[in-house]
């Protein structure tokens, strides 16, 4: 039996090992996906490796090659647009599935018919593979949940989060959406070029149901100098994707102090990009209002240690 999931895999210029670890996590599903579809970008005349037809447990996988580049958002879409699955995941060329991915997101999904989408926080790994922290420079999700615990998180609940923490419902791979939500929203929004991902969970929360998350990882997300987050974060792609996200899911902050809180949060987003690309003209001084000290400065006490609002609104949301 194999699930009604389509593993969608945007590429370009993929390492042959990385790709070969995705393909082997995909045969070691206790329940197999429906099918393995690649859109391959075009990189100046290099080829992706060559990929089987078939992987061992009889997935059919299926290669196609844009006849010119879409970008990263693009070519997500585009990979989606190929699948025939009731549902989706989409990983990246270098992530990799845990054996019962497959099977945990059919039943979850299945479970709750109302949900738009299965999420769960991922493991991280190196380049060879070896498992390694997350790469966790301020306060995130990984603080406001409990191990092996579940999450109803509607679209008001999880703009909150969203606009408190940045991405709370995981990686890309660590998703399983459901096919005609991403349809109904119209895929992700090319407008923004970092965190499109974050932008979609919460288009598809607010108009197709609930994303049910679950901090029990299912994938593994891998960390190397080829990641663009360290590139996007020195040209302000990611400072500019906040501004964005706050502007356009504001409205699901009700309360003042919550909103002057989402505000403080992209100021303390731009002191830690600042310390990280040792960029001094990247500090916020000038945006720094007296109405907002004080939600600052919590802010910063909750990514100095302290404990994070967050805790409470995503226990309210616990799946008892």
């Amino acid at each position: 039996m194999h699930a009604r999931i389509s593993v969608a895999v945007p590429i370009f210029r993929p390492r042959p090992e990385h790709l070969a670890a995705l393909f082997a996590s995909l045969t070691a599903q206790t329940v197999p996906p429906l099918e393995v579809v690649l859109s391959e970008d075009p990189a100046g005349g290099t080829e992706a490796p060559a990929v089987p037809e078939r992987l061992p447990n009889g997935t059919p996988v299926r290669r196609s090659r844009n006849p010119e580049r879409l970008g990263m958002v693009g070519n997500w879409n585009r990979a989606v647009e190929l699948t025939a699955g009731e549902a989706v995941l989409l990983m990246g060329q270098d992530d990799v599935l845990l054996p019962a991915a497959c099977e945990t997101h059919t039943r979850v999904l299945l479970e709750r018919p109302s949900a738009s989408a299965s999420a769960s926080l991922p493991e991280f790994i190196d380049e060879s593979g070896a498992a390694r922290p997350p790469d966790q420079r301020s306060v995130g999700v990984r603080r406001l949940v409990e191990p092996g615990a579940c999450y109803d998180l509607p679209y008001d609940a999880l703009a909150v989060l969203a606009l408190l923490y940045g991405n709370v419902t995981g990686e890309p791979c660590g998703t399983c959406f459901r096919r005609d939500a991403w349809a109904a929203v119209g895929g992700y929004s090319e407008a923004f070029r970092h965190s499109a991902d974050v932008d979609f969970m919460l288009r598809i929360a607010r108009r197709c149901g609930a994303i049910l998350l679950s901090s029990a990882p299912l994938s593994a997300r891998r960390i190397h100098a080829g990641n663009v987050t360290a590139e996007h974060i020195a040209q302000r792609v990611t400072a500019e994707d906040r501004e964005r996200l706050f502007i356009d899911h504001r409205a699901a902050l009700a309360e003042p102090e919550l909103r002057r809180r989402a505000q403080a949060r992209l100021l303390t987003h731009d002191l830690f990009d600042a310390l990280r690309t040792r960029d001094p003209r990247r500090l916020p001084v000038g945006q720094l209002r007296p109405r907002l000290a004080r939600a600052v400065a919590a802010d910063l006490w909750e990514n100095l240690g302290g404990r994070p609002r967050g805790r409470e609104l995503m226990e309210a949301r616990r799946v008892r």
